[in-house]
């Protein structure tokens, strides 16, 4: 993620954002059905801030991106879906993971208030992703009428590792709109030695739980 974030924050390309990165030990990787069992989105949310906090770093919490690649998708009782419905999770961006009708439903259906963005390629690991459109394209009218608030997005990509190259290119397309640079009147308070410590707001991600197994890995809350 720093690989990610950094040059774009160095660039201008993004505003200032807290990145989080819980993690799955043990036997728990090792299976969609175990990774981050029981996770409290909210309470992680809340233990992120406290500690960035103490830095003198305020979360807006209407920006909070939970994202999630891979395996971390799988399961529909753990992972990315723990926060699906969930307010510390404003913000869903799954990345390439498991796709069939029970997932589209899941995501697709979503609050309204919940925007869910959902990025795929289909190079690599075939999946079900006839099914996951048909059933996403009959539930999205009925549960979100703003375009903004379900969006997903095809990648044509090539290659031995698409299924993780599609990461970098995701974070590099979506942090920047999601995560939009400051503007000059916010910087000016940020310099200013009278405001500066009273307004300090990462405004990005919080990127959650993460694993990298051989196959199929990878939950990650963002956080703004």
């Amino acid at each position: 993620m720093r690989t990610i974030v950094g040059p774009l924050a160095i660039e201008g390309r993004i505003g200032p954002m807290a990145v989080a990165v819980p993690s799955t030990t043990s036997d728990d990787a090792f299976s969609e059905h175990t990774l981050y069992r029981r996770f409290d989105v909210a309470g992680f949310v809340d233990a992120t801030a406290r500690a960035l906090e103490a830095q003198g770093f305020v979360i807006d919490r209407s920006r909070v991106i939970f994202s999630a690649h891979s395996a971390s998708s799988c399961s529909a009782n753990n992972g990315l879906f723990a926060g699906m419905g969930v307010r510390a999770a404003p913000i869903i961006l799954n990345m390439d993971g498991c796709m069939n009708p029970r997932f589209a439903q899941l995501l697709a259906g979503a609050p309204a208030w919940q925007r869910v963005i959902v990025l795929y390629q289909d190079w690599m690991w075939r999946r079900d992703y006839r099914g996951f459109l048909d059933t996403w394209n009959h539930i999205v009218p009925q549960f979100a009428s703003d375009p903004a608030a379900r969006v997903i997005e095809y990648y044509r990509m090539r290659g031995i590792d698409v299924h993780n190259e599609i990461v970098p290119l995701a974070l590099r397309r979506w942090l920047p709109i999601l995560v939009p640079p400051v503007s000059s009147a916010d910087l000016q308070v940020l310099r200013d030695p009278k405001t500066a410590g009273r307004f300090h707001e990462p405004s990005g991600a919080l990127r959650g739980p993460s694993n990298q197994s051989p196959c199929c890995a990878g939950l990650s809350p963002l956080l703004s």
